[in-house]
């Protein structure tokens, strides 16, 4: 759901840590002004606040009907008796991975396999582009190449992308080249857009994950 990503991304901005949004908001279908995704709060809580407490006070006073799990960088729960402070601090040295880039290669000898991949891909809102057979080894060897912009996601999910690109191929034949690149914005940016890989997009890559292992 697009609110959760833009709460997300609010609450980031402001607290500097990660939190995954749950539930239907008591408002949602009645407006459209997206001053209802607002985080109420201009500066960070306490850094002695527990997290219990920052729960109470700052999200479900604020987004009445949705639920929050705060998480550390590797997706583990943070516990209610842990202070704001520790967990922003968890942050600061990952900071710099939000918003890099990944460039990824797939390469195999089956034309039709590769194709397959590029159309799974392609229905995951990951574009691809092919190209021409060249010669190795006198093998005919086919490849795509593509990027994923922007990844805005907590951390744990961007270390999991090669492995869950890798379920898209049908052929063990296949080989995945990928890499991150060094250009990314900032962690804590309040600019809030479609031109990066967020929650949505992860979502649907894992549904259609799901959908081609259940013709399996």
């Amino acid at each position: 759901m697009r609110v959760h990503q833009e709460i997300t991304e609010r609450i980031r901005y402001v607290e500097r840590f990660e939190v995954l949004v749950s539930g239907k908001p008591f408002h949602y279908g009645k407006s459209t002004d997206s001053r209802s995704c607002e985080y109420s709060f201009s500066r960070a809580a306490n850094r002695q606040m527990p997290i219990s407490k920052w729960l109470e006070t700052r999200f479900y006073k604020t987004y009445p009907g949705l639920h929050a799990t705060v998480i550390y960088p590797n997706g583990s729960t943070v516990t209610p008796d842990i202070p704001v402070g520790i967990v922003r601090d968890a942050y600061k040295d990952i900071s710099h991975l939000y918003g890099q880039s990944m460039w990824l290669k797939f390469s195999g000898n089956s034309e039709s396999s590769i194709l397959d991949l590029k159309r799974n891909l392609r229905e995951a809102g990951i574009d691809t582009k092919f190209a021409s057979p060249s010669i190795l080894w006198l093998w005919q060897w086919y490849t795509i190449e593509g990027n994923i912009a922007r990844i805005h996601l907590p951390v744990f999910y961007r270390l999991a992308l090669p492995d869950m690109l890798k379920s898209f191929t049908c052929s063990k034949d296949i080989s995945l080249e990928f890499n991150f690149n060094s250009e990314s914005c900032h962690l804590f940016e309040t600019d809030s857009n479609y031109l990066y890989f967020g929650t949505e997009q992860l979502n649907l890559l894992k549904f259609y994950i799901d959908k081609l292992k259940s013709k399996i």
